[in-house]
């Protein structure tokens, strides 16, 4: 993607994921009932299941989820032998987050059943149990500096072919700064109680999660179709 023009960068990294996100955050906060419930189903008090599961953002991030699974299988089929078992280990990581998402499926049993909370597993997936969360949301806000922001410009001319393989390319920088701007701006929202619908409550950064997939989705495109590792020759 380094060979792409500058106005091809300008969409892919930051027009339309800002777009996307700015779309939804919109309709999110519109006080527009139907936009809401569109966006992020509303609660109903006579179900155990989180309706904002079945939602059009939990529904983005779960396909941008399932295409970079794609893209791993794509990888251990066309990349050397020496990156399958890295780009195995990828593809199960992507499984496994797909599967946290939806709370492996349990989601959809409860509401096939029509279970209450009463009756639900209280315990649904691994990322929300105890403070397991905010140390997730730590470790990705310094992995989004550090890979996305910082890395890009500070080994830009290291000598290391496999690090030049691996780099992402410095646009992300800017489709962070992005993420971060509306990430801040849907949290502001949120406080100043602009979202009746009510049913993000305490999930205001599943609007971030959505451009964070949109990334790592990218970057593995690159990585899988416009990349190939080139061994230093002694």
């Amino acid at each position: 993607m380094n060979s792409m023009s500058r106005h091809t960068n300008l969409i892919l990294f930051f027009v339309f994921p800002m777009t996307v996100s700015a779309m939804l955050i919109s309709m999110y906060f519109s006080g527009i009932d139907v936009l809401q419930q569109i966006v992020s189903p509303m609660r109903r008090e006579d179900l155990a299941v989180a309706m904002r599961e079945f939602g059009l953002l939990e529904n983005l991030q779960n396909f941008y989820l399932l295409a970079i699974f794609i893209m791993c299988c794509c990888a251990i089929r066309r990349k050397a032998k020496w990156e399958r078992k890295a780009w195995v280990a990828v593809a199960a990581l992507a499984v496994f987050v797909f599967l946290e998402e939806i709370d492996y499926g349990l989601n959809f049993y409860d509401l096939l059943k029509k279970k209450t909370l009463h009756d639900a597993d209280q315990v649904r997936n691994i990322h929300n149990v105890g403070d397991l969360n905010k140390k997730i949301k730590i470790a990705v806000d310094l992995m989004l500096v550090s890979v996305f922001m910082i890395a890009p410009f500070v080994l830009s001319r290291s000598a290391s072919a496999f690090i030049q393989y691996v780099l992402p390319n410095r646009w992300f920088a800017l489709t962070v700064l992005g993420m971060a701007l509306l990430s801040s701006l849907a949290h502001k929202l949120d406080d100043a109680g602009l979202a009746p619908n009510g049913s993000l409550e305490n999930n205001i950064t599943e609007f971030r999660e959505l451009t964070i997939y949109y990334m790592w989705m990218l970057y593995i495109y690159e990585l899988v179709f416009r990349r190939r590792y080139v061994a230093q020759v002694p």
